[in-house]
């Protein structure tokens, strides 16, 4: 297999080769890793690697009466946030002491840069944490314990989703593996069928609006606190009840949200049930150590009163940060284009009933 790269640099690289079909016997494969340009061999080593392929691995079989095996988090469930990980399980028999469990969370999440294992009953033992190049993958190797019955590992570093949603369960395990030694031997593989609910983060804010006119082109302000940061491939989606209107191209930058040098900000409407959204994009970032203030212009509807509005940062999969807010109207007319006053260079006096400048 010759796989094109480019350009290499002198650093640790990582090739992943998705879907290979394993021997259909026990054995061991070396491996030869060689680099070429264009077809002249630069460099080669005929014994890069070696893998052992032994029997399959035992696959769900805990022990009888033994609780099925089980994930929780054990500080949020919120979007993007960090938190420690507690899997709780049985294996079908007894196995000596310094072997690995190996843990795969679902899509969608990662570990931090320096996961820690902890495992009930090591007491003292600092154990080697190893993280696998997808972010999701943790080893807590050479576990100074037998391990049988009802144990207890906590990954902590793990960073929940970028978006909310169901993570976890028939389609997108959790896995719990026991490795031999430091090994790639599965000894028995545990495919978790509990499912974790990743809740959106917090949006805090309010909407500042320029008056509370019915039937008018009013300009709101919005003045929003995010949980999770917000990158390019992030939107911002405000939501109204049909009544009212949301202007296309009619939205405003005004401090916190960092823009490429001349480009503005982004907003396009649509409909969908019952509500009209807005979709404010084209943006770089947005830190949740700035407050986010963008203005847009909307149509307000004929019927004085309470309106909701919801606000939500979000990606292509999903929702970050969401909050519930309202806006009131009360009843009296007028128009966004308001009279504006502004000084005149010199004085000018102007006689009773006369005419002049203002």
């Amino acid at each position: 297999m010759i796989v094109t790269l480019g350009s290499i640099k002198n650093e640790n690289l990582y090739v992943l080769v998705s879907q290979p079909t394993n021997p259909s016997q026990n054995m061991s494969s070396a491996f030869s890793l060689c680099l070429m340009v264009d077809t002249m061999v630069t460099d080669c080593n005929k014994n890069f690697g070696k893998v052992v392929f032994p029997n399959a691995p035992i696959i769900n079989t805990p022990a009888p009466t033994v609780t099925y095996p089980d994930v929780s988090s054990l500080n949020t469930v919120i979007v993007g946030q960090s938190s420690t990980y507690q899997f709780t399980f049985s294996l079908s028999t007894n196995y000596s002491a310094n072997n690995t469990i190996r843990i795969t969370f679902p899509d969608g999440f990662q570990t931090t840069s320096n996961p820690i294992c902890q495992v009930t009953g090591t007491y003292t033992q600092q154990i080697t944490t190893y993280l696998w190049p997808d972010n999701k993958t943790v080893e807590c190797q050479n576990i100074n314990k037998t391990l049988y019955l009802n144990e207890t590992v906590k990954v902590v570093g793990v960073l929940n989703p970028s978006y909310a949603g169901t993570f976890g369960g028939a389609s997108n395990y959790f896995i719990v593996e026991l490795l031999s030694s430091t090994t790639t031997i599965v000894l028995e593989q545990q495919f978790l069928l509990k499912t974790l609910q990743i809740s959106a983060g917090s949006l805090t804010g309010y909407i500042s609006q320029a008056n509370n006119f019915i039937s008018g082109d009013v300009q709101y302000t919005f003045y929003l606190n995010l949980l999770n940061s917000l990158n390019l491939n992030n939107f911002i989606l405000i939501s109204f009840p049909t009544p009212w209107i949301l202007y296309n191209g009619m939205c405003q930058v005004i401090s916190g949200i960092t823009m490429a040098p001349k480009t503005s900000l982004q907003c396009s409407n649509y409909t969908s049930g019952s509500k009209v959204y807005l979709n404010v994009s084209g943006f770089l970032s947005a830190s949740v150590s700035n407050q986010l203030v963008f203005s847009i212009m909307v149509r307000s509807p004929t019927t004085a009163g309470v309106y909701n509005v919801q606000i939500q940062t979000a990606n292509s999969k999903g929702i970050l940060d969401t909050m519930t807010t309202n806006v009131t109207l009360n009843g009296t007319y007028g128009d966004y284009q308001m009279l504006s006053i502004n000084a005149i260079v010199a004085q000018s006096n102007v006689p009773v009933s006369g005419t002049g400048p203002l």
